[in-house]
């Protein structure tokens, strides 16, 4: 009973240190649909929602999403995942004709103040565009940035001099980010980004069935706030789309509103425990825990939020404090 529960106490000091890390980041996340059509060649809107689901960011950036139209694979994508996420959606169509819509997307959980959409098309090519939103974060005015490059070098090179001349509000935070169709880590056509954005790491992303180019790209200023870069792998977003998302988790204003409203959010997915192992009841008053024993729990939970907070550990938080607490014992 002892064992069960100091595993208990070790496993809700990381679950409060993993909330900690939770509330003190802005998570935005950018994900190139694939029109919602998995390597499997099925049309899955909801797969898609599932994966969302999965990262729980704060913020989604989303390229090549079907906006509506006629025809199976034209139904408006963005109406169910907003259904299915609850966040706020707003549309940035490049291609707009009453057969179909198509183009970039965000979704977000805070309340948008501004939008704009930024034509990047290039004659008579495929359509591309930005979709601008300023986006109030906890008290804090972020602009995101969330666009679709062409394949074209010298057309890339146009479209990212058309998005810098574009920016006039250098004291707020911005995060560009998207897919850029860059297929080389330090393209000449980026570089004039350096100018103005702090260049996060460039993880391979595409294609999912093996990894070779870093094709979404995240741009952050001040590049200060940004903490790190991950790519999410899973079983379910190998195959929802032929891009894997990449996440970017910036350090945010500690508001004690925010606090709280993240606090809230944890406990209303909690299920609380009344059972221990193999169905058995676990005590009212539980046997006194060792002083070590919270001691070493209360110990490593700090020691492990001052490494995510420095950007050493790049791999997910909790799972991270649960192998550390129990090679520890």
């Amino acid at each position: 009973m002892t064992l069960m529960h100091d595993s208990a106490i070790e496993n809700g000091a990381a679950n409060e240190a993993a909330r900690d890390i939770r509330a003190r980041e802005l998570r935005i996340a950018t994900y190139n649909l694939h029109g919602a059509v998995g390597i499997d060649g099925r049309f899955a809107p909801e797969r898609i929602g599932e994966v969302l689901a999965e990262i729980d960011a704060d913020i989604f950036a989303l390229q090549e999403m079907p906006l509506g139209g006629h025809g199976l694979r034209s139904r408006d994508v963005l109406a169910v995942l907003q259904s299915m996420t609850n966040l706020h959606a707003m549309a940035g169509p490049t291609l707009d004709t009453p057969e179909r819509r198509y183009g970039n997307a965000v979704l977000t959980r805070y309340p948008v103040r501004a939008v704009r959409t930024l034509d990047l098309s290039f004659r008579s090519r495929e359509p591309r565009g930005a979709l601008d939103a300023d986006i109030d974060c906890d008290g804090e005015l972020w602009r995101v940035v969330a666009m679709h490059l062409s394949l074209t070098s010298g057309e890339r090179r146009a479209q990212v001099e058309q998005v810098l001349q574009s920016f006039d509000t250098p004291v707020l935070p911005v995060i560009l980010l998207g897919d850029l169709n860059e297929w080389f880590v330090y393209g000449r056509k980026l570089r004039r980004l350096v100018t103005h954005f702090h260049r996060a790491s460039a993880l391979r992303t595409f294609p999912t069935r093996c990894p070779l180019f870093a094709l979404d790209r995240i741009w952050v200023h001040p590049g200060e706030r940004l903490m790190r870069v991950d790519v999410h792998r899973t079983r379910l977003s190998r195959i929802a789309s032929d891009h894997y998302p990449l996440i970017a988790h910036n350090r945010a204003l500690q508001s004690a509103a925010a606090i709280r409203r993240f606090a809230c959010r944890c406990k209303s997915i909690e299920e609380p425990r009344e059972r221990g192992l193999h169905g058995s009841r676990v005590s009212a008053t539980p046997r006194k825990t060792p002083i070590k024993t919270i001691q070493k729990c209360k110990r490593l939970a700090r020691t492990r939020l001052a490494y995510v907070e420095s950007g050493v550990i790049r791999t997910h938080r909790c799972e991270l404090i649960r192998i550390s607490l129990t090679k520890n014992r």
